[in-house]
């Protein structure tokens, strides 16, 4: 039981994450501080390779977007793993 409550208020608390670093709701999240990066949840990080840019820079946009992936897949396994319970709960 109280596995279940910890589950449903980490799966709470990844959403609004994602909600709230992205606004919009269409599932692109911007990276980076010169809009340079953008992942697309669940499917493609992209980063612009414009000239003068560091390789420290495409690696900490990169991360940024392994960090959002990580947000993403958890938030989708518990959100699975919700409707797994509710589908077995026992009335």
């Amino acid at each position: 039981m109280i596995k279940g409550i910890l589950g449903i208020l980490a799966m709470l608390v990844m959403f609004i994450v994602l909600v709230v670093m992205n606004a919009s709701g269409d599932g692109i999240y911007v990276v980076g501080d010169k809009y340079d990066a953008a992942y697309l949840a669940g499917e493609s990080c992209t980063i612009n390779m414009r000239p003068m840019k560091t390789v420290e820079q495409m690696k900490k946009e990169f991360q940024d977007c392994v960090n959002l992936h990580n947000a993403y897949e958890f938030t989708a396994y518990y959100n699975a793993k919700l409707m797994e319970d509710i589908g077995n709960f026992e009335w």
